[in-house]
Parts: C-alpha cells; sequence; structure tokens
C-alpha cells in the first residue's frame, strides 16, 4: 500500500493539494479555527487497516517557519523519514492522526516534542476518509509564561505577558501575541486593558468568549472581597473600608454612591449601589437611602461614593450630603459612621476627619433649639 501511495502522490497533490497554496480553503474547518501552521497528509495502513506511518502531501509556509523544515525535504516523504524518532518521542501521534483519518473523529491535543524543543497545541480533522489535515500553533513561549507564574508569581510577568495569557485562553497563539502587543500600545498597561470599553476590544478583533472571561475575571474579586467582608466587625480605621470597596470603584467611569449596611455590633450586613450619576454628579433620595436600610435592619450605614477625577477631596455639595444624611440618621436612630470619597489609590474619610463627629454636634445643637431639618438633595461636583 505505500509504494501505491507514493507512486500515486504527485497526481494526488495536483487533484488535492493544489488549492493549499492559493488559500486553505479545501482544508479548512471551523471546528479548527483561524488556520495558522499547516500540513495536509494522507496515512499509511498496514494489512490489518492499522496506521503505522503518514505522508506529508502539503505544508504552508507557515508550517516550515515553525517546525524549520523545507517543503523539499518533507512532500512526499513518511514522516519517519523527516523526522527520526518521532515514535520513540510520541509514540501515539501517529494512531491519533490515524484515527483521525479512518473515523472523521476531530481531535485537539497539546504536546512536548522534544527533538524540537518546544511545546504545540495541535488540531486534526479529516477532510476525506484516510486523509487528514493538522494545524499547528507553537505555545513555547505561552507555557514558559505559565511556568514563572506559577514558580514565581503574577510579579514576574510583564502587563503584556499577563494579557496574552488572558486572552490564550480563548485564541490561538498567535493571534494573542500580536493582540497583547497591539493592546498594550492602544490601553499602555493592563489595567487600562481590564477597563477598556468591550465595544472597542471587539473591533481590535478580541472574540466574544474572550469579553465574557475578562468581564467574569473582573466580577470574581469584588464578589470575593464582599462575601469576606460580611458579618465582618468593621474597625475604626477607614482604609479597611478603602480596601474593600477600591477595585470595584477605582475605574468607573461615572460616579457611583453606594452604602454599607451594618448591624448594632458593627457587622457588615450587606453593601448595595444605590445611586449612579455622571462624571460630575449623583441624585442622591435621602427617602430611598432610609428606606433601604430600614429593609436590612441596619442600625448603622457607612456611606461611599467616588471621584472619577481620581482626587478624593470632598466638593462643598459632598459636605452638605453628609451633613444632611447625618442629622437625617440620628432623626431615624440609624448612626452613620464614615462617608468615604474614593479617588486613585487615595481616599477621603469624613470620619477619619472628623467631620462625622462635626456634623453630629451641629445636629444635636439644632435639636436643643427645636430645629431640625430633611432637605431633599442633589449631589454635584
Amino acid at each position: 500500500m505505500s509504494a501505491n501511495l507514493l507512486a500515486g502522490q504527485n497526481a494526488e497533490r495536483k487533484q488535492v493539494g493544489g488549492g493549499v497554496g492559493k488559500s486553505g480553503e479545501k482544508y479548512y474547518s471551523p471546528t479548527v479555527g483561524m488556520l495558522g501552521a499547516f500540513a495536509y497528509c494522507q496515512i499509511l495502513v498496514d494489512e490489518k487497516n492499522q496506521p503505522i506511518d503518514y505522508v506529508h502531501l502539503e505544508i504552508n509556509d507557515a508550517w516550515e517557519r515553525l517546525v524549520g523544515l523545507r517543503k523539499e525535504d518533507v512532500i512526499g516523504k513518511k514522516v519517519t523519514e523527516v523526522i527520526p524518532g518521532i515514535k520513540e518521542f510520541r509514540p501515539d501521534l501517529i494512531s491519533i492522526y490515524g484515527k483521525v483519518a479512518l473515523t472523521g473523529e476531530e481531535v485537539s491535543l497539546e504536546f512536548y516534542f522534544e527533538p524540537l524543543r518546544k511545546w504545540f497545541t495541535v488540531s486534526a480533522y479529516s477532510p476525506q476518509r484516510g486523509y487528514f489535515v493538522a494545524v499547528f500553533d507553537d505555545i513555547t513561549g505561552r507555557k514558559r509564561r505559565q511556568e514563572r507564574f506559577i514558580k514565581l508569581g503574577l510579579e514576574a510577568l510583564d502587563d503584556g505577558e499577563v494579557i496574552e495569557m488572558l486572552l490564550s485562553t480563548c485564541l490561538p497563539g498567535e493571534q494573542c501575541r500580536a493582540l497583547a502587543d497591539e493592546c498594550i500600545k492602544r490601553f499602555n498597561d493592563l489595567r487600562g486593558f481590564l477597563t477598556a470599553p468591550a465595544g472597542e476590544l471587539q473591533q481590535m478583533g478580541i472574540s466574544r468568549q474572550c469579553l465574557l472571561n475578562i468581564e467574569l475575571m473582573q466580577k470574581i474579586p469584588p464578589k470575593l472581597l464582599k462575601e469576606k467582608m460580611i458579618g465582618r466587625v468593621v474597625s475604626k480605621s477607614p482604609k479597611e473600608i478603602f480596601d474593600y470597596l477600591y477595585y470595584s470603584m477605582r475605574d468607573l467611569k461615572k460616579e457611583i454612591f453606594k452604602v454599607i449596611y451594618l448591624n448594632s455590633r458593627n457587622e457588615i450586613i450587606d453593601t448595595a449601589g444605590l445611586f449612579q450619576g455622571t462624571l460630575e454628579s449623583i441624585p442622591i433620595h435621602p427617602r430611598e437611602i432610609v428606606e433601604s436600610a430600614i429593609k436590612y435592619e441596619a442600625a448603622a450605614m457607612i456611606f461611599a461614593h467616588n471621584h472619577p477625577s481620581g482626587d478624593p477631596t470632598p466638593t462643598k455639595s459632598d459636605k452638605q450630603l453628609t451633613r444632611d444624611l447625618v442629622f437625617i440618621g440620628n432623626i431615624v436612630q440609624i448612626r452613620v459612621l464614615d462617608h468615604i470619597i474614593i479617588g486613585e489609590n487615595k481616599y477621603f474619610s469624613f470620619k477619619a476627619e472628623k467631620l462625622i463627629d462635626k456634623y453630629q454636634n451641629d445636629f444635636l445643637n439644632l435639636r436643643m433649639k427645636g430645629i431640625t431639618r430633611d432637605i431633599p438633595y442633589r449631589h454635584s461636583n
């Protein structure tokens, strides 16, 4: 059978292989993904129809570059001739390709190939019985980065390498490298990439699956932080609250007003984002704050909102808002412990600056005079 195959090989290449050099469409399968380095081969079997070798009928330029072999040294030759010792280094490879060629079952695998000292992912499928196409991707660099990450942690990788690792979960390696470089040029760093608009990432060629992975990765840390904080006693340090909220609020493009609800032991019951505004203002409704606190059966509250500008310095309206909320809290007997403004890696605490105590004293003085007020409020910078 091998002799018959080799004798008829040139005719086979003219019939089937000619299209490869032009577009590769004859061998392309949507399930394999983006066409990279590929080889079109015919399987050889023994008298019992068991795969024993295969012959390369066509390879593309990317395959030559990837493997380091020239077409004239590969086409028309058995793989055991092209890569001596292949059966010792990867004894099951011919059987795997044989199953693909003879059954039509597609396969994807990842392995280290010692003769070339490289890691590969290979996707193989059969365009017709007895033949198979193997599409290769060199993932050696990715594997080395993964090993560095496992041994040394995230600090061992630069931002471009981290982005590439994220993209590699859903895109071919060669495409990941190019996209990671483009992302660094456009967004400067990892943080800029993670907070980039989804539409802009899609325009760059990042798939929907990758976007879902990125969004999932963004949402997991805040959820874990929240679960870690629920039931925890809040200390007197505002930094603890800042650390809790910073990850989820630091990159927001609009102002968000959040309330942390606490019980009588100052344990966190829950956190809720009640109001969302524009770049410069948030419409605040004290009545909704009170209603939500009653719903959670809260004995105390901590307020927090972000300044997209990065500067946490309170504005005049921030101070007026906090004063009014302290007054309302006293009226409904729900303590206001703090109001924290989150900026770029820094914060402002009304409690730490003793403004909460001041507003408490203001309320007591007004109460002694028989004057209280409940003013609807719109926060603006």
